[in-house]
């Protein structure tokens, strides 16, 4: 598929989020049917938010030996990032966040090299 990374990441949470085998061409359903919005697809939707999922995953989360997250100041997902680490805080998931000079692609092989490897080697198992 021929797209800009906005609607392939579109796409992609569409799939994941609302997916129906007996849908094609893209096996999903989508927010809106016959031009009118589909208030169940919507509620599909946000109960797979990664900020709804907090409060229903609190013991796995807790089981997780680190999590962390960042995002650019620039970043579109600034707001929802910031709300999922907050949501992490209020059920006292210890969780490393940092917010950057950046936008969501612009830093990505620095943040990779300078804290997203140093994190997984500090936290992952060397059995």
């Amino acid at each position: 598929m021929k797209a800009d990374f906005g609607t392939r990441a579109g796409l992609s949470s569409i799939v994941a989020w609302s997916p129906n085998p007996k849908n094609p061409p893209y096996f999903a359903d989508f927010p809106y049917k016959d031009g009118k919005v589909d208030q169940l697809v919507i509620a599909k939707w946000a109960a797979n938010s990664p900020y709804a999922m907090v409060a229903s995953h609190v013991p796995a989360l807790r089981s997780f030996r680190a999590i962390g997250s960042d995002a650019g100041d620039k970043d579109g997902l600034l707001h929802d990032d910031t709300m999922i680490h907050e949501e992490l805080d209020r059920f006292g998931i210890v969780n490393q966040w940092a917010v950057y000079d950046g936008d969501h692609v612009n830093r990505i092989g620095q943040r990779f090299d300078e804290v997203v490897l140093p994190f997984m080697a500090k936290h992952l198992d060397r059995k």
